[in-house]
């Protein structure tokens, strides 16, 4: 059965005039900001990496044991990648590092399509002109925009994810999305943790055979890096990814980094297990709670958030999954009553804040350009700082100190609203079956 709304809503069909203007004048002023600073702003170092692993992987080459870039950059994705990066490799960089912008750019905008739609938002003409401004702004979104700097794959995944959790409930295909996501980066594979414990078990099925045709795909290209890779451990070798800096990297905003760069050595590697237990049991437990009281965007947020936040690195530009979460953020202020929207509103405007990319040197010289708010904290430098205070030590973990805020504040809310609301009453839910013993117990 698709999932059905409760509370659905005409968007308006006027709405696609201000938001194409929106996008058409945001896209303006990137351009005009790429022709200023082409190498700062779109330099396509880890663009460079993908087709520089797909051309090895033409020629024979073995992929994991070269780097590639000045950077000296390892190849850290699974073999299966190495596909359509060899189709990448043969357009030259320069254009392809503009091509892969735009089209990171397009999925975000794609990606808030879709939530509206889950959201119950109807009417085309009306969220494409929603869709439109959400990937105007989106640009200018830290991690969509290094993303566009880097010509990084997490738009195309978290595309990939959305779009599976659109087609779950609708076809009997939902879970192949998240099955080739989690194959081309292994983060993503606690979505399938997430749907077994909302007993999605067919999906997840799904997901876990999707996975394992698109590695032995990987296997069949590319036997001995399959070896190197899932065989010789080079999966779960952080440092690989970490090559060029260090897990107490700034950019890297997880639990890992935060522990990194806050704790002594001694401890931090203890306390940052026992804290990504605590995350992901947690986080798991309020996406399922999530999920039966307001529906498929809330609960696919809060797993999300975790597996951020408990992967060992997450650098700024894996967070692209803001994007949904303020659209879904903004529509919370919209279902709220009257009497809270005022308090309802700072949810959004704190993420967006928080997440913006604000006009920022990173170096003494180097030219103003968009830089996450965390930059204003702790210098940027390789290793921890020698001397911050206590206000710059926490500027420096933005992104995990706002994620862990986000779920006590959706925690509360969804635990003070449960009495208000029945599970069909939330966007995107599947109206359960009355046999449902655990459901029946709810009502």
């Amino acid at each position: 059965m698709p999932p059905r709304t409760a509370h659905p809503v005409t968007v308006p069909s006027w709405l696609i005039v201000p938001g194409a203007a929106l996008l058409v004048a945001s896209f303006a002023c990137y351009v005009q900001l790429v022709q200023a600073h082409p190498g700062v702003v779109l330099g396509g170092l880890d663009l460079a990496v993908y087709q520089g692993g797909g051309e090895a992987w033409r020629h024979g080459e073995a992929v994991y044991d070269k780097t590639f870039t000045h950077a000296n950059l390892g190849f850290t994705y699974p073999p299966v990648t190495l596909l359509p990066f060899a189709v990448l490799s043969l357009i030259p960089h320069a254009t392809a590092a503009k091509l892969v912008a735009v089209a990171i750019a397009a999925a975000a905008g794609l990606t808030a399509f879709l939530v509206t739609g889950v959201l119950g938002h109807r009417g085309s003409a009306g969220r494409l002109g929603l869709a439109a401004a959400a990937t105007g702004v989106a640009i200018w979104l830290e991690p969509v925009h290094l993303s566009m700097n880097l010509g990084q794959i997490n738009a195309f995944l978290m595309l990939l994810v959305v779009a599976d959790f659109v087609l779950i409930g609708r076809t009997r295909w939902g879970g192949i999305g998240i099955g080739l996501a989690t194959a081309a980066k292994l983060v993503p594979g606690l979505f399938v943790v997430y749907l077994l414990v909302t007993r999605r078990f067919r999906e997840a099925i799904t997901a876990g055979v999707a996975f394992v045709a698109a590695t032995a795909l990987g296997w069949i290209a590319d036997p001995d890096g399959s070896n190197d890779f899932w065989i010789g451990g080079l999966f779960y070798r952080d440092d690989r990814v970490t090559s060029a800096v260090s897990t107490e990297y700034i950019y890297n905003q997880s639990l890992h980094g935060l522990t990194a760069r806050l704790l002594p050595e001694g401890i931090a590697g203890v306390a940052w297990i026992l804290l990504a237990l605590l995350v992901v049991v947690g986080g798991l437990a309020l996406a399922r709670f999530a999920h039966r009281r307001d529906g498929e965007p809330a609960g696919m947020l809060v797993c999300a958030f975790t597996a951020l936040l408990v992967s060992p690195i997450a650098w700024t530009h894996h967070w692209v999954w803001i994007v949904p979460a303020l659209v879904y953020a903004a529509d919370l202020v919209r279902r709220a009553p009257a009497r809270l929207r005022t308090a309802v509103v700072l949810l959004p405007t704190g993420l967006l804040l928080a997440f913006l990319a604000w006009p920022l040197r990173a170096f003494a010289g180097s030219p103003l350009v968009p830089r996450g708010v965390l930059l204003y904290g702790p210098d940027l430098d390789i290793e921890r700082p020698a001397h911050r205070t206590f206000a710059e030590a926490l500027t420096g973990e933005t992104y995990t100190l706002v994620a862990l805020g986000t779920f006590a504040v959706a925690a509360g809310w969804l635990w003070r609203t449960r009495r208000t609301h029945t599970p069909t009453d939330a966007p995107g839910t599947v109206d359960p079956e009355p046999s449902d013993p655990e459901i029946s117990a709810v009502r």
